[in-house]
């Protein structure tokens, strides 16, 4: 038995003026990481691969023909198997309509949101029993949500566009708060 690894995954989301969209069906999966690598440079490049500029001058040349990274923040994580996956929301600014740049990009509408199949209730004490990647894919849109409020954070707040801005307040902005019902005692 070895020790547990660690992994990213990264969800890259942008907004128009209809929608959010998030580039491919999938967030992009990385790891196990290399030990003399730091997470945040594993998820940028995670963005060069996948064509989006990490906006980081300190690190990387600018990529002019590639859409810039507004933000890259990590919101949550969780144990899979062997390895510890850090999630990651990346909002990129997208010029005019989103399927002009990334034709591969798919809706997160609000309907599609609220029909999320939930989670299992667990204890609070008790580690889930299942997690969907929709399930992964709302807490990180409704933490983002959370972070363009009052008790939010300011740079975050301003490295969003209008459009996202726009459909984020369409969410329930939250931290945490998947489960409504209480979990069975046995």
């Amino acid at each position: 038995m070895g020790n547990k690894t660690v992994g990213i995954e990264v969800f890259a989301v942008a907004g128009d003026p209809e929608a959010i969209w998030m580039k491919g069906r999938e967030p992009w999966l990385a790891g196990p990481l290399d030990a003399d690598t730091t997470v945040h440079f594993a998820v940028q490049q995670q963005l060069v691969r996948h064509d989006i500029d990490p906006d980081d001058a300190e690190l990387f040349v600018e990529l002019p023909s590639f859409p810039k990274a507004g933000v890259v923040h990590s919101t949550s994580w969780r144990d899979v198997g062997p390895a510890v996956v850090l999630t990651y929301m990346v909002v990129v600014r997208v010029d005019g309509f989103v399927l002009g740049a990334w034709p591969d990009a798919v809706p997160v509408t609000p309907v599609l949101l609220a029909q999320t199949r939930k989670p299992l209730p667990h204890r609070a004490a008790a580690a889930p029993r299942s997690v969907y990647v929709s399930n992964v894919l709302t807490h990180g849109l409704r933490h983002l949500a959370f972070q363009t409020g009052q008790w939010g954070d300011v740079n975050i707040a301003a490295g969003l566009d209008r459009n996202m801005r726009r459909h984020l307040r369409q969410l329930k902005p939250g931290m945490a708060g998947m489960y409504s019902e209480l979990a069975d005692a046995s």
